[in-house]
């Protein structure tokens, strides 16, 4: 349901969280995310107000699962690792294989598959083809329980 929560910028929010919010203020922040202006929710960014109304651990990171930042129903929010957040976001511009995990390795001329996990980088080694990269990768994601849950 895209509403407008006393603020310029549209959201999309649950029923329930429009009743419940209506009276509230927002504004965008420097992050992109809906933040509360007055008391009671002053500071609070609109996702995580909502993830606490669903049980949600706030403590933990929420995770946007469309990366739409003002797509804050209930059904587009869930709690993440960092880790598993981080495999959620967006390519980085100087990403040159097209694939999160897999990097190109000049000095030896081949593919290289290196995943961040909970803060420790894990190497998975050196392939020779794109395609023998994304299959241990693939495997990796799968063993960590990184993709199951999570797109790419």
């Amino acid at each position: 349901m895209l509403m407008f929560i006393n603020c310029d910028v549209p959201t999309e929010v649950d029923e329930i969280d429009f009743k419940i919010l209506s009276g509230t203020n927002f504004r965008l922040d420097s992050w992109g995310y809906l933040q509360g202006t007055y008391f009671p929710y002053r500071g609070i960014c609109l996702h995580l107000i909502v993830a606490k109304r669903m049980g949600l651990d706030v403590s933990k990171i929420i995770d946007h699962e469309d990366r739409n930042k003002l797509n804050n129903q209930s059904y587009n929010l869930r709690e993440a690792t960092k880790s598993q957040n981080n495999f959620n976001s967006k390519l980085r511009n100087d990403n040159t294989t097209g694939y999160r995990g897999i990097y190109w390795h000049n000095l030896h001329q081949k593919y290289e598959v290196k995943i961040q996990i909970n803060g420790d980088r894990i190497n998975f080694g050196l392939f020779k083809t794109m395609t023998e990269a994304k299959e241990v990768r693939n495997k990796a994601i799968l063993k960590y329980n990184i993709k199951g849950f999570f797109n790419e």
